[in-house]
């Protein structure tokens, strides 16, 4: 009798530590988060942004390695401030965002390289297409907010580029022709609130 209420101690504290050591989720500033993208048009660079999207992030900053994140962009919210290129950006030739409303990104793993960077290995899918990436994302400050108490305000910012062509955002046709790149440089910053 003495061991089984050995053994159930042992499976709460160990429930209860397992329970601590999960990573805090974090609460995406909509109004101060973004995801921008950059592409280049024969010889100029043309900036755009993705307005809707959700961003799931369980991370603690001292423990990374036991986060997770998760990301869905709307593809149709695409805006490079010219509505007759954010038409056809939606249109077959590229997104298909009738047929591919949304892409997604899902963390596999979390590995720190020094105090602010974090590599993040997980799977990106556009348009049905799914490849293994890893993203860095750098953690860019943790601070007490100081428009409500004992709220903590979180940064994550990530830079990284993609192939358009390898998840079929294009068939090519523009690229061989010189007009739209097929490297595209993303940019995300994220501010995040503590619950």
């Amino acid at each position: 009798m003495r061991i089984k209420s050995l053994v159930s101690v042992a499976l709460l504290l160990f429930a209860i530590l397992a329970q601590s050591a999960f990573a805090a989720d974090w609460n995406v500033d909509k109004a101060h988060s973004y995801v921008y993208f950059d592409v280049k048009h024969i010889l100029s660079t043309v900036r755009g942004s993705f307005t809707e999207f959700d961003v799931n992030i369980s991370l603690d900053p001292d423990k990374p390695e036991q986060g997770k994140v998760m990301m869905t962009i709307k593809t149709a919210s695409i805006n490079t401030g010219i509505t007759k290129r954010d038409n056809h950006l939606r249109s077959g030739d590229f997104f298909d965002a009738n047929a591919y409303p949304e892409m997604t990104f899902v963390s596999t793993g979390i590995k720190r390289t020094d105090e602010t960077m974090l590599l993040v290995t997980g799977d990106l899918t556009i348009k049905g297409k799914t490849h293994a990436v890893t993203i860095p994302m750098e953690i860019t400050g943790v601070v007490d907010n100081p428009l409500k108490e004992g709220q903590s305000v979180a940064g994550f910012d990530s830079r990284f580029t993609i192939d358009r062509l390898a998840y079929g955002v294009g068939t090519g046709k523009f690229y061989e022709l010189g007009v739209v790149g097929k490297e595209v440089e993303v940019f995300v910053t994220i501010e995040a609130l503590s619950d």
